[in-house]
């Protein structure tokens, strides 16, 4: 991941507030599932709907 390394990705990943973490489509993936799973159940109880 020597891409993440470069003082312009540093750069621009600082500006979003983000932290590169490099790991696989199939963790990512996992990641993302689980987030979704945790989250749902919170949006769905605060009615909060998309405009």
């Amino acid at each position: 991941m020597t891409a993440l390394q470069t003082l312009e990705a540093k750069t621009r990943f600082a500006g979003l507030m983000a932290e590169p973490v490099p790991n696989s489509p199939e963790d990512f993936g996992a990641f993302m599932k689980a987030e979704l799973a945790k989250y749902e159940k919170v949006v769905k109880a605060s009615g909060a709907k998309v405009d």
